[in-house]
């Protein structure tokens, strides 16, 4: 069975909403400077508020906020989509155990696009930050020399061995001519902001659409033979 995996993060919310200037937020905003490239984000680099945004893209400084998991029920004719949102905690807890569930019943194929470098580290971090036992496949993936064969990453799929290449799935939208989830009004870049205003339930619908998105492209690059399946209106399985 194929899974397919996207997340959505945020710099950690707890110190991110703390307004009193404590050693741990200074530390917290000394540590995303640390990433920042001077040169290549000079405006953001004296903006504490665009400062703390590179805190999304490290699991030591950010928290996971959505996960979508996608599967084709060719049965019923639909992609089906798992939106999970809530405390962090809760959502890694239901998301070991979706997998656990399907592979006890078949072998899982995991599909993501960038998830060899992001996603799944970043899940499986989070996973021993709160000593929940990590699946297997995961495991695997994360800590194997090569990726095994049950990983497809669209990403590392499509650069070819251009290792300086890293194509966004906004770009495979284009090329493929896919609808695109990041021509509505939410995208990677504003998902902090949305998520400062209280829409969560906006960040799950972009993330939705991004593992429909995922979905068309990846069978686009194997070149499947396959129908590509409607996206079920409940998002559930």
């Amino acid at each position: 069975m194929r899974l397919f995996i996207d997340i959505e993060t945020v710099p950690n919310w707890q110190v991110v909403t703390d307004n009193t200037n404590s050693e741990r937020k200074k530390k917290f905003l000394a540590l995303c400077r640390k990433k920042l490239n001077k040169v290549q984000y000079p405006e953001q680099y004296n903006d504490d508020y665009e400062v703390q945004k590179i805190g999304a893209l490290s699991p030591e400084l950010g928290d996971i906020i959505c996960i979508c998991l996608g599967i084709e029920d060719y049965k019923n004719n639909v992609f089906k989509i798992k939106k999970l949102i809530g405390v962090e905690k809760d959502i890694l807890v239901d998301v070991v155990t979706i997998i656990n569930s399907i592979a006890t019943k078949n072998n899982i194929q995991f599909i993501s696009h960038a998830g060899l470098h992001f996603d799944y580290p970043f899940i499986v971090k989070k996973l021993i930050k709160y000593n929940i036992d990590v699946p297997t496949d995961l495991y695997e993936i994360v800590s194997a020399k090569y990726p095994p064969n049950y990983i497809c990453d669209t990403q590392e799929y499509w650069r070819m061995r251009n290792f300086n290449d890293k194509p966004s799935l906004d770009l495979l939208c284009y090329y493929f001519d896919v609808e695109s989830p990041k021509n509505g009004e939410i995208t990677g870049s504003t998902v902090f902001d949305e998520y400062m205003k209280g829409n969560i339930y906006g960040i799950a619908e972009y993330c939705a659409n991004d593992v429909y998105a995922l979905y068309q492209i990846y069978h686009k690059i194997i070149r499947s033979q396959e129908v590509i399946l409607p996206m079920s209106g409940s998002h559930q399985f």
